[in-house]
């Protein structure tokens, strides 16, 4: 079973959470800058153990909607690590090559080695999102798609990858 930490404290539709920014840090200005370079410095260091050590797998999934800031989070929070070690993949629409397969194979390819940080900008939850949105396939296959994303994240924590979830979340009207 996935051993999950979880951020959020209650289970709310989207809707209800609040976009106005919840003042979440008392920092403000030159000091806040600070604290965002040191912990991204941190960041760096960790990142470098992990890469030199050789053994760990971090895989980093930031999903959201259009414009709900997975590119600026890539860009801000990890741009003190080496390159070396960390790695962005961004899932586009599904390329014909892609569709020739199951829907998690595009995945499989993209996945940490050991040493690395991987960042999926969106991820294979879009297969199961969308055509349960959309309606493109029918709602037991959809249903199936999340099983099968649960069972794959239980594997691969079962084979010693650490999995971190973010979703990034902005209202409509901003």
């Amino acid at each position: 079973m996935v051993k999950e930490k979880k951020f959020q404290p209650d289970h709310k539709p989207l809707k209800k959470i609040s976009t106005n920014g919840q003042k979440i840090c008392k920092l403000t200005g030159e000091d806040l800058e600070k604290e965002i370079h040191d912990l991204g410095a941190r960041l760096a260091d960790l990142q470098e153990l992990i890469y030199a050590e050789g053994k760990q797998k971090i895989l980093i999934i930031l999903q959201g909607l259009d414009t709900s800031g997975k590119d600026g989070t890539v860009k801000h929070v990890f741009s003190e690590t080496n390159p070396q070690g960390v790695r962005v993949v961004s899932f586009k629409q599904p390329t014909e090559l892609e569709k020739s397969h199951d829907y998690m194979w595009r995945t499989h390819k993209e996945l940490p080695r050991s040493g690395e940080m991987v960042i999926f900008n969106r991820s294979y939850y879009e297969d199961y999102i969308i055509p349960r949105v959309h309606k493109t396939l029918p709602k037991k296959q959809v249903e199936q798609r999340l099983e099968q994303i649960n069972n794959f994240e239980d594997m691969l924590v079962a084979e010693g990858m650490t999995i971190f979830k973010f979703l990034l979340h902005i209202s409509l009207k901003e």
